[in-house]
């Protein structure tokens, strides 16, 4: 059960200067934040090749904001054209904190 105090929080808006995409990625953030409240958590998405460059970001803000939090995610490799800035940072960000394991497809013998 929730009180006033944590609609309060809840509901704080993102600063009115954020662009309305960036207001929705942080509200986003903080209500996953929120309701996760600092419990161990593990977050799993699949085929994140096909995310847009939002979705990205939404993930990006996700693993700097929510901790503990353990992300596994599996997608495709991406050729260079295909990489949105947010998936890079993303990347980047990843490579630091964690190992990234790549499987490669082997072809049928």
């Amino acid at each position: 059960r929730h009180s006033n105090r944590d609609a309060d929080r809840i509901c704080r808006r993102p600063p009115a200067h954020y662009h309305p995409t960036t207001q929705a990625i942080w509200l986003m953030a903080r209500v996953l934040k929120l309701k996760l409240g600092g419990a161990r958590s593990l977050l799993i998405l699949d085929d994140v090749h096909w995310m847009d460059s939002s979705s990205w970001k939404l993930l990006g803000v996700v693993m700097k904001e929510v901790k503990p939090l353990v992300v596994l995610l599996t997608l495709r490799p991406l050729p260079d054209e295909l990489q949105s800035p947010e998936y890079k940072e993303v990347a980047k960000s990843a490579e630091r904190v964690v190992k990234v394991l790549r499987l490669e497809r082997r072809p049928s013998p």
